[in-house]
């Protein structure tokens, strides 16, 4: 086979998998579970290239370095660095730092905490979502809203799970919703 002829085939085959998972929608939970084994087996390198982007203002790469933080997994850093990268990560608009800062502070400062997740929630981020009805439901924002916690568990069933029981579980109980 001649080197024109192979390069035509790689090329081809190259293409094929990037159309497809271009068209294919990303499912954001996969993605970030990816991303979350990628940062644990991380080499000592990669890690000192994931805090220069975080120090350079990526926002996923401020996320990872507070999860890294938080779980005492930098020598560098320790788990109180964890909220000030949550918080640079969420400022930014990444959804999962939202999620996750606004479930940090919601015990010191409900309504702080209740803004950030709404805003992660309103950019579709299924976890948000529910934890937004476990809030509601747990009274963690100084009112208990079992409507408003049904709405956000409704929201967040379409696509996580345990939403998905929890809201069966209102349902089996008439907790919140007629008995069904």
């Amino acid at each position: 086979m001649s080197n024109h002829r192979l390069l035509m085939l790689f090329l081809f085959l190259g293409i094929l998998p990037f159309n497809s998972a271009a068209q294919d929608a990303p499912d954001p939970k996969q993605a970030e579970l990816e991303m979350s084994a990628r940062v644990w087996s991380m080499t000592g390198l990669e890690l000192k290239e994931l805090i220069s982007n975080a120090q350079s203002g990526d926002a996923q790469a401020q996320y990872w370095v507070g999860i890294k933080c938080e779980e005492g997994q930098l020598e560098s850093m320790g788990p109180k660095e964890a909220r000030t990268w949550f918080l640079k990560s969420a400022q930014q608009g990444f959804a999962p730092a939202q999620r996750k800062y606004g479930k940090l502070v919601a015990d010191n400062n409900p309504p702080e905490g209740e803004r950030w997740l709404l805003r992660a929630a309103e950019q579709g981020d299924a976890d948000a979502e529910m934890w937004l009805g476990a809030a509601y439901e747990q009274n963690w924002f100084g009112t208990v809203d079992l409507q408003e916690s049904i709405k956000w568990y409704h929201k967040a069933a379409e696509g996580q799970v345990d939403a998905q029981m929890l809201l069966g579980n209102r349902y089996g109980m008439g907790h919140g919703v007629e008995q069904n």
